[in-house]
């Protein structure tokens, strides 16, 4: 009699442990997790078909520690300024010129439509401090695989690997000088634009997908995991000094420990 008492006891109290621990998941879960990185909007030039791409690369290069003027990237692809910076086309060259590392979402591997699990590839990679190239449908234009290239710079989330409705994103849209967030479910559409683009004018196709990640070639990726780890403080996390390309021979220099390069809020 001791001995059934003594076991359901210990079931019990298993029981309540267990329920506690899953009670405890549930509600990290519920939490949601900004990770944005402060990179300041600029304004695309508009001559030649609009130098989106290029505008959104110059953002982030200038954030990293780089100048590259638009013209300049464009010319990396041909020099009469004729020919588009594009994703899934040429933006990987663009990078690779400027000592960028990069990947592309592979489009080929997944069926349509391909929208959320693009969001959560995109969203892999702001958790690592990486931007990203997104693409998007105009309002008004034709093309059928995008008209627009955008920043992604953050992201609110309950994780970071899979779609969720409520998620938000930061993204520049090389047009405003504000910083544009939208919640993850306005913001695809297909070419017709007539659901999310009846209301904004910028929607990423739902269908299938093009984007671009990439980061300098000397970045030091571990800060973000080691802060979500709780390896680094916020305080530590901020100042990790990020090394930055400043000549030809890409010398390895580091940046100024003061700058704010991270804004992580939970």
């Amino acid at each position: 009699m001791f001995k059934l008492e003594l076991q359901t006891r210990r079931n019990f109290l298993s029981a309540t442990a267990l329920g506690l621990i899953s009670a405890g998941i549930a509600s990290a879960q519920t939490v949601p997790t900004t990770i944005r990185m402060p990179i300041a909007p600029r304004r695309q030039w508009d001559e030649k078909n609009g130098y989106c791409g290029e505008c959104s690369i110059q953002q982030a290069a200038l954030y990293f520690g780089t100048y590259v003027s638009q013209y300049v990237c464009r010319a990396i692809i041909n020099t009469n300024q004729q020919s588009q910076l594009l994703v899934a086309v040429n933006a990987q060259k663009v990078l690779t010129a400027l000592k960028l590392n990069s990947t592309e979402f592979n489009y080929n591997g997944y069926a349509s439509p391909q929208f959320q699990t693009y969001f959560g590839w995109v969203k892999q990679h702001l958790k690592l401090l990486h931007p990203v190239l997104i693409t998007a449908f105009v309002k008004g234009l034709s093309d059928p695989d995008y008209d627009h290239i955008m920043l992604a710079t953050g992201v609110t989330a309950l994780n970071f690997t899979t779609y969720n409705s409520t998620d938000q994103l930061y993204f520049n849209d090389c047009f405003s000088s504000q910083v544009s967030i939208r919640t993850a479910s306005t913001l695809n559409d297909i070419r017709s634009m007539l659901i999310n683009g009846a209301k904004y004018p910028f929607c990423i196709p739902t269908k299938i997908c093009y984007g671009c990640a990439w980061y300098p070639r000397y970045l030091f990726e571990g800060s973000a995991r080691q802060y979500n780890s709780g390896q680094l403080d916020r305080t530590q996390c901020h100042r990790r000094c990020f090394p930055i390309n400043i000549d030809r021979f890409c010398k390895r220099q580091w940046s100024s420990c003061g700058k704010v390069l991270l804004s992580i809020q939970v």
